[in-house]
C-alpha cells in the first residue's frame, strides 16, 4: 500500500473558546473601550449548547463603552487575548490579564489604529491579520 503525503499548516497551539457569548471584552484598536459578543462565525453549534470564541475566532460584536457616536453600532472584531489559559506546542500553557479583540471593517481587514497590548502569535497564521502591528507574544 502507498504512502499517502499530505500537507498539514503548521499548527502553532491549541486555543480553547472560553469567551461566551454575552461576554464583555477590551476594544484594542480604535475609540471604543468595550465590545458585548453577539456571535462567532464560522462555528457550527450543537443543540441546547451556547456558542463560544476564543483567540483567533471571528466575532460579531456591539460596542458598550466609549464615544456616543459609536455606542450600539454593530461590528465585526477577532479575539486576540484571552484570560483562559491556552496551550501552545512544546511551549506549556499562555495566559493574558484580560480579553481583547481588534475591530475589523465588513472586508475582514484590520481598522486603523494604534493597537494597545499584546497579540497572540496565533493570529498571525491567518493572512488577514498577519501585518497587525504591535507587540507579538
Amino acid at each position: 500500500m502507498a504512502k499517502r503525503i499530505v500537507n498539514i499548516a503548521p499548527v502553532v497551539g491549541h486555543s480553547s473558546r472560553l469567551l461566551p457569548l454575552g461576554c464583555i471584552v477590551e476594544c484594542a484598536n480604535t475609540a471604543a473601550k468595550k465590545a458585548k459578543i453577539m456571535a462567532v462565525y464560522g462555528i457550527q453549534g450543537t443543540k441546547r449548547r451556547s456558542l463560544s470564541a476564543g483567540v483567533g475566532s471571528i466575532v460579531g460584536v456591539t460596542i458598550t463603552k466609549g464615544p456616543d457616536d459609536m455606542k450600539g453600532k454593530v461590528m465585526k472584531g477577532v479575539v486576540i487575548r484571552q484570560v483562559a489559559p491556552m496551550r501552545r506546542y512544546g511551549l506549556g500553557k499562555i495566559k493574558f490579564d484580560d480579553n481583547a479583540i481588534l475591530l475589523t471593517d465588513e472586508k475582514g481587514l484590520v481598522r486603523k489604529g494604534v493597537t494597545r497590548g499584546v497579540i497572540a502569535r496565533e493570529i498571525t497564521a491567518n493572512p488577514l491579520f498577519a501585518e497587525v502591528g504591535g507587540k507579538i507574544v
